[in-house]
């Protein structure tokens, strides 16, 4: 017999106890079908009972948490997951989804503009940074000869969270594209090739020096 059962079963067994079922409460991850994710704190009822339901329904009946995978959401809840939105009834939530699902849903919402990228960046963890010993001071060569349709740029520097998008951003600031891009870590090292074309051609000297100038000041930031 399981602690969980044993206990519910001991309380069942109190004078004056008619009914004690085990409480479920959990923390699934919750993602609606446009792509939004939230945490969440899910309680369960009893099937039997359902003892606990709200005492107010803004919408719908809570009848129909008799239903399969019917949830109650409360009004913070609907705000926080449907911004914007009328309340409405018969929505579909995933949760707890696949991390390659989440990046997916991550990409297509931030390719859309439904999410803010430099949001997302800033609330992602960042690593604990290397020693200042073992800093690595950021570099940027150009290279016009390496490839016949393209300009080759290496962007060396300490890899954080953001620096492809800022040095993606810098680039694209300068009306250049990124035809192909090579990227590589060592340890806390970035080291990102970058093929770059203005107009369908590589750039000219003093775009090169703009470019290279300007990654440089967002580098070294």
């Amino acid at each position: 017999m399981s602690k969980a059962l044993d206990l519910i079963t001991r309380v069942r067994g109190v004078d004056g106890v008619q009914w004690a079922v085990k409480l479920f409460k959990g923390g699934p991850v919750v993602r609606t079908l446009a792509g939004k994710f939230a945490g969440s704190i899910c309680l369960g009822l009893d099937d039997a009972t359902l003892t606990g339901v709200p005492r107010k329904m803004i919408l719908g009946s809570w009848e129909r948490l008799r239903e399969p995978d019917s949830v109650v959401i409360d009004q913070a809840g609907y705000v926080l997951l449907f911004p914007d939105e009328p309340l409405q009834l018969n929505r579909t939530l995933e949760l707890n989804p696949t991390e390659v699902d989440r990046l997916k849903a991550m990409v297509e919402r931030a390719a859309l503009g439904r999410a803010d990228v430099k949001q997302l960046l800033r609330s992602r963890p960042r690593p604990s940074p290397p020693s200042r010993k073992a800093r690595i001071a950021p570099s940027v060569s150009v290279d016009d000869g390496a490839s016949e349709s393209a300009t080759l740029i290496q962007v060396v520097a300490e890899d954080r969270p953001g620096l492809l998008y800022d040095i993606a951003s810098t680039i694209s600031s300068h009306q250049a594209s990124i035809d192909v891009v090579l990227i590589d870590t060592e340890a806390h090292k970035a080291i990102d090739v970058f093929y770059v074309t203005a107009s369908g051609r590589k750039l000219g000297g003093e775009k090169q020096r703009e470019l290279q100038q300007a990654l440089l000041a967002m580098l070294r930031g």
